[in-house]
């Protein structure tokens, strides 16, 4: 943000606020009585500076570095984070306004509103604290100047240029708008032009927000305007508080104004410049120029209506008719008037139109929730799918949530705790999806895991708003030999953290994608693989196995068998380490470090790290240091290897099994992909090519292959719901595991499991069992369903059960009721039944034998969004 002297910026503003008989008495013009930055500072502690520099304040987490701008809430200081050394812009609400309870509930008011809004056209809110009893607001740091500074320096901007600045300023309006948010002071100040050449709006100083408007109607008081007089609409100086969306419309079109022409709609004094918009007819803009076009001329006048129904009503109807404007200047429209506005580039413009709208427009990411980090994709606008970074730069978060009420920790700041506070740690949420508690008791209480991992959805979902764009639709990437329960669990999770899951997809068939595009858009000299051929996709990460047979035709991906096992992971490896280390230790000093919950933590960070060194190295020598007692310890990767004899056999038990599911031989294997960082450890190659020839092509994909493969996916939905285009690549999946109806042996009878669609079962897949009526008139049918193998019910999954109620009065005993089982592709289950000789159809609801009820899931998406909020983590 450039320095903006106040004075200029009154002159330019005419900014006032007429106190009423409750304040001071004094009428007063912008920034009255507002402290000098000397002033602000004084009492504030300091921080040393280079030698020879005057030392900096220090406000909170922030050094205050020099004043950029003020106004009638406060004063904006550039400043930079202590710890982070983030560059920010710090608004301040001064000592001597804490005395106004008024200030300092539009104040807050300001903090709630920014709060809610993430888009690339509005400046984002990082933090907001209270210290040494000033207010502060921490906001991006836009590296550019105010429009009302660009024409100042250099006069009226072209046509083409203001209406750039417009639609950018009205796509970030329409988001606001969509959140419940009228800004109220839409003018050239608060609009900020960055180095890129992007319209970002500031200063939530006077917005409000629908639930608001009984408190602010306390706080805007008869005799108060609130606003800049030469951008506000009429009805917004006659009674601030009822206003809506529409004022904005009217500050936009003054603004659009004074972009055209460096001179406000109206001038003169403050009561001569209200009555004007009030009274005066509508300057007219040609006159100024007469080359500009009549769709323009239209356009301004109906965003400048006196009356708020005569305007547009609503942003997009103002976006909609300037960008209707330029086609028709695109397509037929008078050449000198195009070649002295830039009209030539109407549709570089229109093209420019397009792409910020599809950035400002809702982003659709794919998210790998891993059991120890976790990442997020989005697609961008040529179709690249792309890794979203944190303001850290880090593209991945741990998946560790550090409960402590409404102060809780998600990613980094819950692992940098991890010594001092272990027992209020959760670590491999993901493990435990579909159980109806997280383990461990934190803080007293237990969680369910679908909360837990609501916390890092919203998390990355934040990431993803901060650096991309609105974001309220993912999808998410699962293991493939997740079973129904967990699958809707994970569905949950981001009901929970506020997002839609529209889709889900097994995780081997995300990276297969994600290395499906790397192929089709690189050099074929490069490739290590065909794409053609039976692909074998072994997927190992931190807490589960999968390994998918798949055909490959080209674009094509067709899942011809699965299997995997969700207790086998990297973890599972780094505990063989742990084990190494301990036996050393205990020798050593006769006590076991996993005694101590402190000594636990460290002690798997420690393994961690020797598991990552040893598939570099032959061997390591390890330091582990247990309360005030240290061993050292050299491991060895054979003497891992030994440790981990048992963990193979699974390995090696999960590929055969796919195998010989596919009907395929080791020399049937085209291609070999690794996925997962635990693919890496030497042993594990070792047993691959020991079970598939050496001479198998094998590609090891990198760590955020599966996040953008699960951003493909979604834009892939997103192209085959929009039109008829095909998307570049397509795939089938296989039922993970067979789906069964419990019945009753009628020799034994015993309960079982009577399988109706097998495992391995390509989906989408549709099968229908039909049942009969035990007696006349019977009303209701019960069918209890489960997933798995076993032929004791007892030793499946339970699904739910489907209580078939209402059935077609009087229907005799021995009628046919059918059941209609749906396996959606991505390994969801839906239900139908029909009663053929009443034409009775409906679809019905499974009542689940786990997960959340409808009414808890409610209260916990409220619970996380207040913790994400007071935690500034959103």
């Amino acid at each position: 943000m450039e320095d903006r002297d106040l004075e200029d910026r009154q002159e330019e503003d005419v900014e006032a606020t007429r106190t009423s008989s409750h304040h001071s008495g004094k009428d007063t013009l912008g920034g009255e009585e507002m402290e000098t930055t000397h002033d602000l500072l004084d009492d504030l502690p300091s921080v040393s500076s280079e030698a020879g520099q005057p030392s900096l304040s220090v406000l909170g987490d922030y050094v205050l570095l020099r004043p950029i701008g003020a106004g009638g809430m406060g004063r904006v200081f550039e400043a930079k984070h202590r710890t982070m050394d983030r560059i920010v812009a710090l608004k301040v609400l001064p000592s001597a306004r804490m005395k106004d309870p008024e200030q300092v509930s539009r104040f807050r008011q300001e903090v709630k509103a920014a709060a809610k809004l993430f888009h690339p056209n509005i400046v984002t809110a990082f933090d907001a604290g209270e210290s040494q009893d000033i207010h502060y607001l921490v906001m991006e740091y836009v590296d550019g100047s105010a429009l009302s500074q660009t024409v100042k320096q250099h006069g009226p901007v072209t046509l083409e240029t203001a209406i750039s600045y417009v639609l950018q300023a009205a796509q970030g309006l329409q988001y606001a708008h969509s959140r419940g948010v009228v800004h109220r002071d839409i003018k050239p100040s608060n609009l900020m032009l960055d180095a890129d050449g992007s319209v970002k709006i500031l200063d939530m100083g006077t917005a409000r927000f629908g639930e608001e408007e009984k408190q602010e109607e306390n706080l805007t008081q008869t005799g108060v305007i609130m606003g800049t007089v030469n951008y506000m609409s009429p009805e917004q100086a006659r009674d601030a508080h009822s206003v809506d969306h529409r004022t904005d419309i009217y500050s936009l079109g003054c603004t659009f104004y004074y972009l055209l022409t460096a001179k406000p709609l109206y001038e003169g004094d403050m009561i001569t410049t209200l009555l004007a918009h009030a009274q005066k007819p509508i300057p007219e803009i040609q006159e100024y120029d007469r080359h500009i076009p009549d769709w323009v001329d239209a356009a301004l006048k109906r965003m400048l209506a006196k009356n708020p129904n005569d305007r547009f009503q609503s942003i997009t109807e103002v976006i909609e008719s300037i960008e209707s404007g330029l086609r028709s200047e695109q397509d037929d429209g008078d050449d000198e008037s195009r070649e002295l506005h830039g009209m030539l580039a109407a549709s570089e413009l229109l093209a420019s139109i397009s792409s910020s709208s599809e950035a400002a427009a809702q982003t659709v990411v794919g998210i790998d929730l891993g059991t120890a980090k976790s990442a997020v994709a989005y697609v961008n606008a040529v179709g690249k799918p792309v890794i979203v970074r944190d303001g850290e730069d880090q593209w991945q978060v741990p998946s560790a949530v550090l409960i402590d009420g409404i102060s809780t920790l998600v990613g980094d700041a819950a692992i940098s705790l991890t010594d001092q506070r272990p027992n209020d740690l959760a670590l491999e949420i993901k493990r435990f999806v579909g159980k109806e508690f997280y383990p461990e008791v934190l803080q007293d209480s237990r969680y369910p895991p679908e909360v837990l991992l609501g916390l890092i959805l919203s998390r990355l979902v934040d990431n993803v708003r901060r650096q991309v764009g609105p974001c309220d639709q993912v999808v998410i990437a699962v293991p493939a030999h997740f079973d129904e329960v967990a699958r809707k669990a994970v569905q949950d999770a981001g009901y929970i953290a506020g997002v839609e899951v529209t889709d889900i997809i097994n995780e081997p068939m995300a990276a297969a994608l994600a290395h499906g595009y790397q192929q089709i858009h690189e050099d074929q000299a490069a490739q290590v693989t065909a794409m053609e051929g039976n692909v074998l996709i072994i997927d190992l990460g931190a807490g589960k196995l999968d390994v998918m047979a798949l055909e490959r035709q080209g674009p094509k991906w067709t899942a011809i068998s699965s299997d995997g096992d969700l207790k086998l992971g990297g973890r599972d490896w780094d505990d063989c380490l742990e084990e190494i280390i301990a036996q050393a230790f205990q020798e050593q000093h006769g006590t076991d470090p996993r005694a101590r919950s402190e000594d636990v933590i460290r002690l798997w960070k420690t393994a961690e790290s020797v598991k990552f060194r040893l598939t570099q190295r032959d061997s390591v020598t390890v330091r582990f240091q247990g309360g005030s007692d240290i061993v050292e310890v050299k491991i060895t990767r054979e003497q891992f290897e030994k440790r981990a004899v048992s963990l193979l056999e699974r390995v090696r038990k999960c590929i055969v099994s796919t195998l010989e599911n596919a009907q395929w031989s080791g020399q049937d294997v085209d291609q070999i992909i690794l996925v997962g960082a635990a693919t890496q450890m030497p042993m594990i190659q070792k047993l691959v090519r020991g079970i598939i020839s050496d001479k198998t092509a094998m590609a090891m994909l990198d760590p955020s292959s599966v996040a953008l493969g699960a951003a493909l996916h979604a834009s892939y939905c997103r192209v085959a719901d929009d039109d008829d285009t095909q998307p570049e690549q397509s795939y089938h999946n296989v039922s993970s595991h067979s789906l069964g109806i419990v019945g009753t042996d009628n020799k034994t009878g015993r309960k079982i499991n009577a399988v109706v669609i097998p495992r391995n079962t390509r989906l989408p897949v549709t099968i229908q069992r039909t049942f009969k009526t035990h007696k006349a008139g019977q009303d209701s049918v019960m069918i209890q369903i489960v997933e798995g193998e076993r032929s004791s019910p007892q030793q499946c999954q339970p699904i739910g059960q489907c209580i078939i109620e209402n059935l077609p009065a009087d229907l005799p005993a021995l009628s046919p009721v059918t059941v209609e089982f749906n396996y959606s592709s991505n390994g969801r289950l839906n239900v139908f039944v029909e009663s053929p000789d009443t034409g009775y159809r409906a679809t019905k609801e499974l009542t689940r034998s786990a997960g959340l009820a409808n009414v808890d899931l409610h209260r916990w998406r409220e619970w996380v969004e207040t913790v994400m909020l007071c935690s500034n983590m959103v």
